[in-house]
């Protein structure tokens, strides 16, 4: 149960785009990162995520609001940051706020999530669909129930699916 629990947070973050053209392969962030997109259904999202300490407008992220995994500032490549529900909205309470989201992407909503988890056959199936297989990955993963902070992902709505 504690797993299908990291799992469902993981899956939870990730976030969503709006201003992106419909067949974008990547996004840019304000630093310059450049993260690769997949589109799933009618929805494109990152498949990586975010390793911003800014935000769209220039501002710093709070670095008491983020952390490498596991502290090891190698991992943040691969693994991006990870980020406090407070750095991720950006403080705001909004559903569908830009939070630390790319210029034109936002935080999705729990409808953005439920056309995902419909196009990937349901809630039984979508989050083992979602899951990486590198097993280095999920080895190397902070543990969320320790240090309550989250990977990001983005998820682009350019197509008019919100």
């Amino acid at each position: 149960m504690k797993k299908l629990n990291k799992l469902m947070l993981l899956g939870i973050l990730v976030l969503l785009g709006s201003n992106s053209t419909s067949n974008a392969q990547t996004v840019m962030d304000y630093e310059g990162n450049v993260y690769k997109t997949v589109t799933i259904g009618t929805q494109i999202w990152t498949s990586q995520n975010i390793k911003s300490k800014k935000y769209s407008d220039g501002t710093d992220v709070d670095t008491l609001l983020i952390k490498p995994c596991n502290n090891d500032v190698s991992t943040i490549d691969s693994l991006g940051y990870l980020y406090t529900w407070a750095a991720v909205m950006k403080n705001s309470t909004l559903e569908g706020a830009q939070g630390i989201c790319p210029s034109g992407w936002h935080v999705p909503s729990v409808a953005d999530y439920n056309v995902l988890i419909n196009y990937l056959g349901g809630s039984a199936v979508a989050g083992r669909k979602m899951k990486s297989t590198n097993i280095t990955f999920w080895d190397r993963l902070c543990s969320i129930d320790k240090c309550n902070t989250y990977p990001v992902s983005c998820k682009n709505t350019s197509l008019g699916v919100k």
